[in-house]
C-alpha cells in the first residue's frame, strides 16, 4: 500500500528533529483510505513566525556579498548535516528553505518534505542531484566548496550536479514540445 503524502511529510519532519535539524514541528498526520487508496490525507506541524522564504531573501541580498556569504555558509552547513543524516530531499530548491533571525544568528528551516527518502547514509550522487536544484547561478562555486570542504571533490560535486541540470532542462523541452501531442 501506497503510503500517503501527509504520513511521508510527518516520518521525514520527524527524522529531522531527531536529528537536531530545523523544521516545522511534526504535530499529526492524517489519511482517510477507501478500498486501499489515500481517499483524504494532511499533515499538520507548527508554523514558523517572521519567516522569509530563502528564495526571496537571497533574490533581494544577491548583490551584499557579506550577507550572501552568512546565509549561504549557513545553507551549506544545514544541508550537509541534513545529508549526512541520511536525508535524501529530492525537491530541494531555495523556495522550500525558511530563513529566521539576522546577520549572526539565521536559522534555517526545511520544508516540503513529502518527496523524500531517508537512506543509512548517501553517496555523492543523490547528495549532487540535491544541490543541483539549488539555483544559485554565480554563487554556485562559493556554496559547494562550502559544502564539500575537505570530504568530497568540490570537482566532481559540481560535474555530477551540473550533468543532472542539464538532464532536467531537456526533459523539460521534451516534455514541452510533446505536450501538444499528448493534447494538452
Amino acid at each position: 500500500m501506497k503510503t500517503s503524502k501527509a504520513l511521508k511529510s510527518y516520518l521525514a519532519a520527524s527524522h529531522l528533529v531527531k536529528h537536531d535539524l530545523l523544521t516545522p514541528i511534526p504535530l499529526a498526520a492524517f489519511e482517510h483510505r477507501k478500498l486501499g487508496l489515500t481517499w483524504k490525507n494532511a499533515f499538520i506541524c507548527e508554523s514558523i513566525p517572521h519567516h522569509v522564504v530563502l528564495r526571496a531573501f537571497l533574490k533581494e541580498n544577491w548583490s551584499r556579498p557579506g550577507v550572501m556569504e552568512e546565509v549561504l555558509q549557513k545553507l551549506a552547513g544545514f544541508v550537509l548535516k541534513m545529508h549526512d543524516s541520511g536525508f535524501w530531499h529530492r525537491d530541494m530548491n531555495l523556495s522550500n528553505f525558511l530563513l529566521t533571525g539576522g546577520p549572526g544568528k539565521y536559522s534555517l528551516y526545511v520544508i516540503d518534505l513529502n518527496r523524500a527518502r531517508i537512506r543509512p547514509e548517501l553517496s555523492l550522487v543523490p547528495r549532487a542531484l540535491d544541490l543541483a536544484r539549488l539555483d544559485l547561478d554565480e554563487w554556485q562555486d562559493f556554496f559547494f566548496r562550502a559544502y564539500c570542504g575537505e570530504r568530497f571533490d568540490v570537482d566532481r560535486m559540481l560535474l555530477v550536479a551540473n550533468l543532472a541540470r542539464k538532464r532536467r532542462r531537456i526533459w523539460r523541452r521534451m516534455v514541452a514540445w510533446t505536450k501538444p501531442m499528448r493534447g494538452g
